[in-house]
C-alpha cells in the first residue's frame, strides 16, 4: 500500500539520523501550513483565494508531500530525489516570479506572502538536511537492507 514503507520501519524508524528527523518536521510543519490555508480558504475564514482550481492544486501538492514524507519516513531514497526536483523545479520559478514578476508576489494576501516564505524557509531546510552525509549514509543503508 502507500503508506507501508516496510510497516514505517521498525528498522527504519528507530535509526534515523537527526538531520532526517529534522528535515521530516520541516516537512510536516510546511505541510499542515498548506492544510491549514486550504481549511481556511474553504471555509472563507481568511481573505484567500478559493477557486476550484487552487483547491486542487493545494489538494494534489498536500497528497504529494505527505507521500514523500511517508516515504522518506520509511527509508525510501527515491522520494528525496523526487522531492529534489520539485523543489528545486518550484524554488526556480519563485525566484523567477519574485525577480520579473514582483507585483505577483505584493497583491497576494498578507497570510499567503507570508505563510508562502515559511513554507519556502522550511522547505529549504528540510532540503539541505537530507543531503546531509548522515542523511545520504542513512538512505544508502536503507537500500542496502532492502536488497
Amino acid at each position: 500500500s502507500l503508506f507501508d514503507g516496510k510497516s514505517v520501519s521498525k528498522q527504519a524508524s528507530m535509526s534515523h539520523p537527526s538531520s532526517v528527523r529534522a528535515a521530516l518536521v520541516c516537512l510536516w510543519l510546511s505541510t499542515g501550513i498548506l492544510a491549514l490555508l486550504t481549511a481556511a480558504a474553504w471555509a472563507n475564514l481568511l481573505d484567500l483565494p478559493n477557486t476550484a482550481s487552487v483547491t486542487v492544486n493545494n489538494l494534489l501538492t498536500l497528497a504529494f508531500m505527505l507521500l514523500v514524507i511517508f516515504k522518506l519516513t520509511a527509508g525510501q531514497g527515491w522520494a528525496r530525489w523526487l522531492f529534489a526536483v520539485v523543489y528545486f523545479v518550484g524554488s526556480a520559478v519563485t525566484l523567477y516570479l519574485s525577480v520579473f514578476e514582483a507585483q505577483i508576489f505584493r497583491n497576494q494576501p498578507l497570510a499567503l506572502q507570508a505563510t508562502g516564505l515559511v513554507q519556502l524557509a522550511l522547505q529549504t531546510a528540510a532540503m539541505v538536511l537530507l543531503l546531509t552525509p548522515s542523511a545520504r549514509q542513512w538512505f544508502r543503508l536503507q537500500r542496502e537492507r532492502a536488497k
